[in-house]
């Protein structure tokens, strides 16, 4: 992947079944990117923009195909939605 994305920096979510899900790619002269927490259905992240120094909070994901694993989704994004307002 550095070969083809050289420069960039990234974080993936992994499932051993799945293998990589989700791919959260940022070139770091555009973005500071911190990492917050990494689940098989999310990557969560605050990002800042280089230029602009605005910044945000961003949850990159994929809801899996099988609605019980699916609920552990929606059970997360429910405890950042609290935390945050």
């Amino acid at each position: 992947m550095e070969n083809v994305f050289m420069g960039w920096q990234h974080e993936v979510s992994y499932n051993k079944m799945d293998k990589i899900r989700i791919w959260l790619m940022w070139l770091p002269q555009e973005f500071q990117v911190q990492v917050i927490h990494v689940t098989t259905q999310a990557i969560h992240s605050k990002a800042r923009h280089c230029h602009s120094n605005d910044g945000f909070l961003l949850i990159v994901m994929y809801g899996d195909n099988d609605n019980i694993r699916r609920k552990d989704l929606w059970h997360y994004l429910s405890f950042v939605g609290c935390a945050v307002t």
